[in-house]
């Protein structure tokens, strides 16, 4: 036998327009933001740095490094602001690794290469898995 509900629907849905950077819907439902704080903004910024230098310390060939630099450009828009983006500042540093990889630099025993990307991933609150090091 089926047991006819003592109330009626509720409809947790929204209504009218909402303005806000993150949103949770329904029952049970939760939102996060994660804010990076300028002081992690600015240990981006140096990480970038040190990351930038050990890659132009590498012998590659002028294409490499052309694509190597557009990764490093994406990955600052990404990554050096409070509101960083967090999935492009990974795919950044994914797709960067990736063509390291693709020019024979293997990253984790590239200690110059591979420091500051931990330290930038460590404050976006990321692993190594998220851009497959891990």
């Amino acid at each position: 036998m089926t047991k006819k509900r003592d109330t009626a629907p509720v409809n947790e849905g929204i209504q009218g327009s909402v303005y806000a950077d993150v949103v949770a819907v329904g029952h049970g439902a939760q939102a996060v933001k994660t804010v990076t704080s300028a002081a992690d903004v600015k240990q981006i910024e140096l990480a970038l740095s040190d990351l930038r230098r050990a890659i132009h310390a590498l012998s590659l060939n002028p294409a490499a490094k052309e694509a190597v630099e557009g990764d490093l450009k994406q990955l600052e828009d990404a990554a050096v602001k409070p509101a960083a983006d967090h999935g492009k500042a990974a795919s950044a540093l994914e797709s960067l690794t990736g063509k390291l990889k693709m020019v024979g630099v293997v990253v984790g025993q590239a200690a110059a290469i591979a420091e500051p990307i931990k330290k930038i991933l460590g404050y976006l609150k990321l692993s190594l898995g998220t851009i497959g090091l891990g």
